[in-house]
């Protein structure tokens, strides 16, 4: 099953932390972009992800995050959720699919 631009944004909206879903509406806010809406035609999942890396994963440590990722060990003393957590959001940062 193949998920529209929309169908994406709304799902990634309703799993996300209220506070992203308030930057989302003051960005659109500030873009006056009505498509923002969820009851409206959105913008491309492109666009959206473009969006929440700019704001979240900023240009300047991008290069640090690389690197961690590139570089990433379990910690002796680390858990297996938080090691798991640590790999999710950071490929998640570099748009990373499971495939890959």
């Amino acid at each position: 099953m193949i998920f529209s631009s929309r169908e994406k944004i709304i799902f990634a909206l309703l799993k996300a932390a209220p506070h992203i879903k308030d930057w989302w509406k003051t960005y659109c806010k500030q873009k006056d972009d009505s498509t923002c809406s969820l009851f409206s035609a959105a913008p491309t999942w492109d666009s959206f992800q473009e969006a929440i890396k700019g704001k979240y994963y900023p240009v300047e440590s991008y290069e640090n995050q690389y690197i961690k990722w590139t570089m990433l060990r379990q910690g002796r003393d680390q858990d297996v959720p938080e090691f798991t957590n640590i790999f999710h959001s950071l490929r998640t940062k570099f748009g990373i699919k499971d495939s890959e």
